[in-house]
Formats: structure tokens, sequence, C-alpha cells
């Protein structure tokens, strides 16, 4: 019925085999392209998440610890319920607000995970998303130099339109 009165369409196949998301925080994999993974996955894709930063300052008034502890849990259950290995996953544990400053340790690491296994798709929030660990993802990212590589932006905490941002050829 919404064919007949609207422009919005369902999505039958996903680009990329072998899918990476990286995700600044532990949650922002969900809510950003929770939709899409679960679709890769439905297509029998292998999907791997990187999270970047650790998720401490993510509840306030507990332990670092175990604001650390308890983020690295929920990452991990929201996975397997989208049908992700936990060995598909990689905390890296950059403090919250300080991703900035390790971009290049940052980049190292991912690239050994990429060399591992290359990416044909890569999600990660948008470059206009309003979020400073947000935004170095994207220069973690464009310091990598990848090429052939499907790169698919989502949302988080700024509104977007567009999907795809770029291809890199």
């Amino acid at each position: 019925m919404y064919k007949k009165h609207s422009k919005l369409h369902h999505i039958e196949y996903l680009e990329g085999n072998r899918v990476w998301v990286l995700s600044p925080h532990p949650d922002d994999d969900a809510i950003g392209c929770g939709g899409a993974i679960i679709k890769h996955i439905q297509m029998g894709h292998d999907v791997r998440i990187v999270y970047l930063c650790s998720g401490d300052q993510g509840i306030k008034g507990e332990r670092v610890e175990d604001v650390i502890r308890i983020r690295k849990s929920e990452a991990q259950n929201a996975a397997m319920i989208m049908g992700i290995s936990l060995d598909n996953l990689y905390f890296m544990n950059f403090g919250d607000d300080t991703l900035i400053q390790h971009v290049d340790k940052a980049v190292l690491k991912i690239l050994d995970l990429f060399n591992l296994f290359p990416p044909d798709i890569i999600y990660l929030p948008s470059f206009l998303d309003n979020h400073p660990d947000h935004f170095a993802t994207n220069s973690v990212l464009k310091k990598c130099n990848l090429k052939n590589t499907i790169i698919s932006a989502f949302e988080v905490w700024t509104p977007l339109i567009p999907n795809e941002n770029c291809r890199y050829n």
C-alpha cells in the first residue's frame, strides 16, 4: 500500500560482501545503521565492527571501569541480536572525546584489520555529524586512503539526507 502513495521503496539488495562498520562508540553502530547490518547478515555477508572509543562517558555517576565494561557488554549483546559473531567485534578503547588525539594510532590499527579482511563497504557516521568522535572517525578513515571501497554514512546526532556520500574507485 505504501508504494502507491509514497516514494519510499524496500531495499532488496545491499552491496558489499565484506562489510566493516566504524563505530565511534558502543551503540553508534546499532543506532546509525543497525537495519543495514541486519540486512547484510540476512544476505550472508560478513560484517565486522570496530568500536573506536570505549564509551567511558556514556553513563553518568558510575565508575569509569564499570561504564566501559557495561558499554562493551551492551555492544556485544546488540551484535549477537543482529547476528554478528563476537569474533567480528574489535574494541580499540580510546577514551571518549579523545579520538582526534589518536587518529594516527587508530589508522594503523584499522589498516591492520583491513589488511586481514579487506572491506567492500564501510559504514561510519557522516562527517557532518556534530560530535567530535564521530567527526574524528571520518578523519581516521580518510587517512586510511582506501581505494575501490564503498563508503556509506549514517546519521546519529545530526540529521542527514544522503545515504551514500562517495565512492572511491
